[in-house]
């Protein structure tokens, strides 16, 4: 295990180091040394150095890796007039674009083509009224010719809202482009990776035999990402209502889909592997059929590390040596990384391997405390055991990321998790069935029933009592407190050190005052904020724990924009209560009194006008079809130009502000993101 925690170290540093190479090459002549030609007594007493020039060499690998995929000079592709490029993921579809990852190969000016070392973007295509994802004539490994030019991808411009741009260089993407039909010539077919090629024609082979024998679109949907990882079919309530009952892991192919697949092989296959031929023969099987079912159901991180694992562990099975299952997830977790440093960042790396860790240790100590005499009592004593064991490991990580903590996890695991078993079982029998009409129609059926009856037990945990902790918010200093709390009580379970105990109450102590002194600062507080979304006119107005929002009419009955804007802001704010209201075109102006302080937002042509004003705050919103106003006459400590202005509008307006008034201050949100002010 100390390998792998010495490599992450590398991957996070963020430092660079000249010759990192050559310090790479020296290490490992002393290791070589170290290994052949020292003798043993020397190695016996000076161990410890054998184990720092091991650590340093794992460190400096991470870095090697770090620098080898984090680009330096991105080229400036805004000024293009086309773009070259090969598709290289699947479309997903949304109600305005069809979306996947571009290689941009090339790009030209007016004059000639210019080639680049490939850089992902993400491609944008809008969608007309009788476009769908079926008829789009552009797939894997088409090379496009675009009429457009490529943009770096921004920031957020609200305050702790989701970092696109970030999500995105995880996943080595750093552009995006946005364009229509009319504007892309298809040139070529050339897949980037023909494996990857054959296995999404076998997935949408599957998906055709899934919805030719599955009537409802909602069962569809659950087993379509279930049975191969597609999971753009899911209704948005159904995935909230998973999510709320602790039971969206089912939907993300991973350990537990894969651990089915090698089951269903050692059960009807293995057990014919008897002498070396036989047992290699099926070594490969269980190879091949892991890592086809991991390019299926898309080379997920939880899917790459369960298919890793499970292949070390056939590995093991077939020479007849046992493995350690801590080393086998250090080793998978090694094996990814070294190939894709950025997975270290992905959500669904960090929770896989955070549950399967704490499932391995914690279960076991778990299920000790308790021997049911029954086989039926005790199997779902082993499921709850599990289902805490993985909680733990993965609440603050959840709770972190989707601010939600499902409260009956371990009730709906009872029967989750069997049909799961279930639906995988009958669904694999319906697709090698399938020739089969009949059969596979029978199959179809059952499948549909079970998804529709599993989907009507989850909608019933919303009735219960304290359903789910909702707008929870964790910092990452507080991520570590956690793990750091659970790690000192291990070590004094194992140690039975008073110190580790006296570590990890300090830990709770310290994980409660945070969050406390959170709250007790959210009780008296109040606040304003003008968010950036897009040309649309907001102001938020906070006392205590609650936000009165004041909106467009195009946002008032858009509200997920406000929310995706405001969300995590209002949850570090401790603001739980939300209200909207609604700002009609009938009114110019709207006059708040906040505290001690003033606030007048002024809209229309109100503001063509000299304004003899005294107001604190002023915002001036939709004013791109007017001239700038004359500021002369207002009285205001801070006057905030929002989004919905035109650009050059809120430029200009802004330097006659300050040539007027030099004293009040100018918040421009095209040019510096969402204004808040809290005290």
């Amino acid at each position: 295990m100390g390998f792998i925690v010495a490599f992450i170290i590398g991957l996070l540093l963020p430092i660079k180091i000249m010759w990192l190479w050559l310090w790479l090459f020296v290490l490992l002549l002393c290791l070589s040394y170290f290994v052949l030609y020292s003798r043993r007594l020397w190695r016996l007493h000076y161990n410890w150095l054998f184990s720092i020039l091991t650590l340093f060499f794992f460190i400096a690998l991470g870095l090697i890796r770090t620098q080898q995929t984090t680009p330096t000079d991105l080229e400036d592709l805004s000024q293009a007039v086309y773009i070259e490029g090969t598709v290289c993921a699947e479309f997903t579809e949304s109600e305005s674009f069809f979306r996947c990852q571009l290689i941009i190969e090339a790009y030209r000016d007016s004059l000639q083509s210019y080639p680049i070392a490939s850089r992902k973007s993400w491609l944008y295509i809008r969608k007309d009224s009788s476009s769908n994802i079926s008829s789009l004539p552009i797939r894997y490994g088409s090379q496009l010719l675009l009429a457009t030019s490529a943009w770096r991808i921004d920031t957020p411009k609200n305050p702790m809202a989701f970092d696109f741009a970030a999500y995105s260089a995880n996943q080595g993407v750093y552009y995006q482009i946005f364009t229509d039909l009319s504007q892309t010539k298809l040139l070529a077919h050339k897949p980037p990776h023909l494996i990857m090629a054959y296995a999404l024609r076998a997935r949408h082979y599957l998906a055709n035999i899934l919805a030719f024998h599955i009537e409802s679109k909602e069962a569809y949907g659950i087993a379509s990402a279930i049975l191969i990882g597609i999971r753009s079919h899911i209704d948005e309530t159904v995935q909230t209502a998973y999510a709320e009952a602790g039971a969206t892991h089912i939907l993300a192919v991973s350990g537990l889909h894969v651990g089915i697949v090698y089951w269903i092989l050692l059960t009807f296959v293995g057990y014919f592997a008897r002498d070396w031929w036989s047992k290699l023969l099926f070594l490969g099987l269980v190879l091949f059929v892991l890592w086809a079912y991991a390019f299926v159901t898309g080379l997920s991180p939880s899917v790459l590390r369960a298919a890793t694992m499970f292949s070390v562990v056939a590995i093991g099975k077939a020479i007849a040596r046992r493995s350690n299952i801590y080393n086998t997830l250090a080793f998978s977790a090694f094996v990814l990384l070294m190939y894709d440093p950025k997975l270290l960042y992905a959500v669904g790396f960090q929770l896989s391997y955070a549950a399967v860790l704490a499932i391995v240790y914690l279960q076991p100590k778990f299920a000790a405390l308790w021997t049911p005499r029954y086989r039926i009592i005790d199997y779902f004593w082993q499921l709850t055991c599990v289902s805490f064991a993985a909680q733990i490991g993965t609440a603050a990580i959840g709770m972190y990321y989707f601010g939600q903590f499902p409260t009956y996890f371990w009730l709906s695991n009872f029967f989750v998790i069997p049909s799961a078993f279930l639906i995988l079982v009958i669904g694999f029998a319906m697709f090698i069935l399938s020739s089969f009409d009949i059969i596979a129609s029978w199959l179809g059926t059952a499948l549909e029933h079970l998804i529709l009856t599993v989907n009507a037990l989850i909608d019933s945990f919303s009735l219960l009592p304290f359903y789910a902790w909702k707008s929870l918010y964790l910092t990452a200093a507080e991520i570590y407190i956690f793990y750091a709390l659970i790690l000192c009580f291990i070590l004094f379970y194992e140690k039975r050190r008073l110190r580790w105990f006296v570590l990890g109450f300090s830990c709770i102590l310290l994980f409660s005052s945070l969050q406390f002194y959170r709250s007790w600062k959210a009780y008296g507080q109040q606040g304003i904020a003008v968010y950036d979304i897009g040309r649309e006119a907001n102001v938020a107005i906070s006392e205590g724990n609650e936000v009165y929002f004041w909106l467009d009419s195009s946002l008032y009955h858009h509200k997920k924009k406000i929310d995706f804007a405001a969300d995590n802001h209002c949850k570090s704010k401790r603001l739980l209560h939300k209200n909207y209201n609604y700002f009609g075109k009938d009114k110019p102006y709207l006059h708040f009194k906040i505290g001690d302080k003033t606030l007048l937002w002024c809209r229309q042509r109100i503001i063509e006008q000299k304004l003899d004003v005294e107001a604190d705050i002023v915002v001036i919103s939709h004013q791109y079809k007017y001239k700038p106003l004359d500021c002369s006459a207002l009285k205001a400590e801070q006057i905030v130009l929002d989004a919905s202005n035109a650009i050059q509008w809120n430029k200009q307006a802004e330097e006659d502000i300050m040539r007027s008034n030099p004293n009040i201050r100018v918040h421009n949100i095209h040019k510096e993101g969402a204004w808040t002010l809290f005290w």
